[in-house]
C-alpha cells in the first residue's frame, strides 16, 4: 500500500512539475508577445519598458514614471492607478518611485553636479533652474543641508527650453572648471570662467525631467522617489509666473526645509502626475491648513480625497479673503 501512495505521490508531482513548467513557459511566451505587440504600436516603448504586474493576465507599461498597463493578448490598455485593497497600497505609485528610483540611479555621479556632507544621512535630487527664484532660495540654504547631512544631486532643468537665456547659463556651469562653485555663483548673478565643451548634458537631464513628469522648479525627488502635492489646497504656479507663487513657495520652504515632515494620506495616494498626495505636519502644524489660513493657498477638492476637511478649508480661506490676507489683499 505505501508502495502504491509513493507511486501516485511522485506522479502527481511529476505532472504538477510539468503544468508549472508549461505555465512559465505560457506566461513568457505572453510576455514576449506583448512586448513584440505593444513595441511595434508605439515607437516610444521599448519591449524592455514591458513587465510583469501584480493581477494576473495583465502587464505593466512603464516609461519613465508614466505607468499603464495592457492586457495578456495585446488588445486592452488601462491607464489609471491600481490599488490593492487587501494591503492598502497603491501599486501604481510604487512603480512610479521604483522608475524615479531607476533613472536617478541608472545617473552616475560626474554627470551630476553634486553637494556632499561629511556625513551622508540622506540624498535627494533636484532639479533646478539657474533663474528660478524658489531655486535660488533653496540652493542659499545649501549649507544647512549639508549640517543635517543631506546629500544633494543637482540635475539642469532650464525650464523654459533650449534657447532660453538659462539653458546657455546650464551650459556654462557644466564647462566650468568647478562646477559646484560656478552653480553658486550663477544662482547669484555673478561672473564665472568656463570654457567650450560637451554640455549636452543639459539636454539629458532636460529629457529626464520632463520623463519624471516635472511641471516647475525646484522639483526634489526623494530617496525612495517621492514627490509630494498637498491635498485640499491649489497654490499660484511659479512656473506660469502667477501672483504670490514666489511668496507660497517661501513660506513652504521655510517651514519644511531640513525638519522632520510626517506625511497623512486620504482615499487616493497619487495623482495623474504621479505625485504623492498628503496633508503634511510638521510636529502638530499641518502645511497644507496653514496655506490658507496664511493667504497662500485656495481650496482646492478634488474628489474622493479631502472630503472630510472641506468645510474647515473652506472656512480658513473665506477667513483669510475677508481680512485680505495674503494673496487676497494682493493680487488681482
Amino acid at each position: 500500500m505505501k508502495s502504491v501512495l509513493l507511486r501516485i505521490s511522485i506522479l502527481a508531482l511529476a505532472v504538477s512539475g510539468f503544468w508549472a513548467t508549461q505555465s512559465f513557459a505560457d506566461d513568457a511566451a505572453e510576455l514576449q508577445h506583448v512586448r513584440e505587440t505593444v513595441a511595434g504600436m508605439f515607437s516610444g516603448i521599448d519591449e524592455d519598458d514591458i513587465f510583469p504586474s501584480d493581477v494576473d493576465g495583465w502587464y505593466t507599461i512603464r516609461k519613465g514614471a508614466i505607468i499603464a498597463y495592457i492586457s495578456g493578448d495585446g488588445r486592452y490598455l488601462l491607464q489609471g492607478d491600481l490599488i490593492d485593497l487587501a494591503d492598502q497600497v497603491n501599486l501604481s505609485e510604487k512603480d512610479r518611485n521604483d522608475a524615479r528610483v531607476k533613472m536617478m540611479g541608472s545617473v552616475s555621479e560626474d554627470s551630476v553636479i553634486t553637494f556632499t556632507p561629511d556625513t551622508v544621512r540622506h540624498t535627494v535630487s533636484i532639479f533646478t533652474d539657474i533663474d528660478c527664484t524658489f531655486c535660488r532660495r533653496l540652493h542659499n540654504q545649501i549649507d544647512e543641508y549639508m549640517d543635517e547631512g543631506i546629500e544633494v544631486r543637482y540635475f539642469l532643468y532650464p525650464r523654459n527650453g533650449p534657447a532660453s537665456p538659462s539653458w546657455a547659463k546650464a551650459e556654462q556651469v557644466w564647462c566650468s572648471d568647478d562646477r559646484r562653485e560656478a552653480l553658486t555663483l550663477a544662482k547669484l548673478d555673478e561672473d564665472f570662467d568656463f570654457r567650450d565643451c560637451d554640455s549636452s548634458i543639459v539636454s539629458t537631464h532636460y529629457s529626464m525631467g520632463q520623463d519624471v513628469g516635472l511641471r516647475g522648479t525646484p522639483a526634489i525627488v526623494l530617496e525612495d522617489g517621492t514627490r509630494i502635492r498637498y491635498l485640499g489646497v491649489d497654490t499660484p504656479e511659479l512656473s506660469d509666473d502667477e501672483c504670490y507663487a514666489a511668496e507660497a513657495r517661501d513660506f513652504n520652504e521655510d517651514a519644511v526645509a531640513g525638519r522632520e515632515v510626517r506625511l497623512e494620506y486620504d482615499l487616493e495616494c497619487a495623482d495623474p502626475f504621479g505625485r504623492t498626495l498628503a496633508y503634511a505636519y510638521v510636529g502638530s502644524q499641518m502645511i497644507n491648513r496653514a496655506l490658507l489660513e496664511r493667504g497662500y493657498a485656495r481650496v482646492l477638492i478634488i474628489p474622493p480625497n479631502a472630503q472630510d476637511v472641506e468645510a474647515e478649508f473652506e472656512a480658513l480661506e473665506r477667513d483669510a479673503r475677508q481680512s485680505a490676507t495674503g494673496l487676497w489683499g494682493q493680487c488681482p
